[in-house]
């Protein structure tokens, strides 16, 4: 079942390199896809990372609000497994979004 969360993963990105508005929907299918498999297997750390991919995609369709809840939601699983370096990456992808918003 892991395994299958990677590939989904490894399509979500493939996908997401395409660069078109049906490349990135299609690749948060494939992420949300993967999200459940990890949520369910209980892997904390690969549920963050896969709420950043999210987040990220979010970001490039120009969804903020979506892209903000899926980085929140990965700020927030990195604060409990008490991984400074991870929060910090994901406190700067929040500001990208707010910068990219024109909020400063």
């Amino acid at each position: 079942m892991y395994q299958q969360g990677v590939q989904l993963v490894k399509e979500g990105r493939s996908l997401e390199k395409k660069g078109t508005r049906e490349g990135y929907q299609e690749a948060i299918a494939k992420y949300q896809q993967a999200l459940k498999i990890v949520q369910e297997l209980g892997l904390r750390a690969e549920e963050a990372e896969t709420f950043m991919e999210i987040g990220g995609v979010y970001n490039l369709l120009s969804q903020t609000e979506n892209a903000l809840k899926s980085y929140k939601r990965a700020l927030t699983i990195w604060q409990e497994l008490d991984q400074p370096l991870f929060q910090a990456s994901v406190i700067s992808l929040i500001g990208n979004v707010f910068s990219g918003r024109g909020e400063h």
